[in-house]
Order: C-alpha cells, then structure tokens, then sequence
C-alpha cells in the first residue's frame, strides 16, 4: 500500500471516530454534588438539556494485562484552576463518566448515548493549561473499555 493511500484511509478512520462529552463530578466539603460538563469540541454542545463546555482533551487507555487492567488517563485543556483547586481539597474522589459521542452524519451532528463508564480520578497534575489525572478502572464490574473508540490518533479535536 503506498503512503497516499494509507494516509486516506488513516483519513477514514479519523472521520469514523467521534468525540466524547464527559462528566466530572465531585462532592464539595459542604456536601454538594458539583457537576463539569466537557464536551471534546470547539463548540459548546447541548444534550439532555445540560450544556456540555468545549474543552479538548486526550484520553491515554487503559491495556490489559496479565493481572487485569492498566490505569487510564486524562489531559483537558484550557481549564480554570478555580475548579481544579476545589476538586483537589475535595475529601472524596472525583470521577469521570463519559456520557455520549457525536456522529457526524451526512452534514449534521447526532448526538449519541454510549453504555456509561466511569472511573475515579486521581493523582491530578496541573501546569499552566493542563490538568492531567489518572482514571483508575475497575475490573470488578466487567466493564468493557472501548479501545478503538478514542485516542490522540483517531479522534478529532485531541491535544
């Protein structure tokens, strides 16, 4: 296969992929459950009546081993240190869930739910426009990590 014709079908692959909307959750020190909506997109997205911000990340994923699976992580940019501080004095564990993806079909955008998966954040690293956390994954539940489905390769609009 010669490289123009690689390059189109890595193209192809690239255009199959869509972006993920995510939500991070945690319980502040009075009690109350903040939610931030992310949305891997230049442009703010509507879905189930809840805004989800435009805020490109990348997600490193998870491998399995031999013992189970690897830890999984996340780099968002352009995040307000604001929050990020009030997620790191949080006495319990942020987590991550990621809601739906969006289809780009014939022109228009389709939002679509995917089968939840959530994971518990930690260790936050933090520079003056990244936050990065590791996503601990739980193999307890059987849950199914779609491998093919997003990384810095496949999906348009990662850092």
């Amino acid at each position: 296969m010669t490289r123009t014709a690689k390059l189109l079908m890595e193209k192809m692959v690239i255009q199959a992929k869509f972006p993920y909307l995510i939500e991070i959750t945690y319980t502040d020190n009075e009690g109350n459950v903040v939610i931030y909506r992310y949305a891997n997109t230049d442009e703010d997205v509507v879905f189930e009546e809840h805004t989800f911000l435009a805020g490109f990340f990348k997600i490193s994923l998870p491998e399995q081993t031999s013992t189970g699976f690897t830890d999984a992580s996340i780099s968002i940019s352009s995040v307000d240190q604001f929050w990020v501080d009030k997620i790191r004095s949080a006495k319990v564990r942020a987590t991550i869930r990621f809601v739906a993806t969006i289809e780009y079909n014939n022109g228009s955008d389709v939002i679509e739910p995917i089968e939840d998966m959530e994971f518990i954040l930690t260790n936050a690293v933090l520079n003056e426009t990244i936050i990065q956390w590791t996503m601990k994954f739980d193999d307890l539940f059987d849950i199914k990590v779609p491998y093919d489905v997003c990384n810095d390769r496949v999906c348009p609009g990662l850092v």
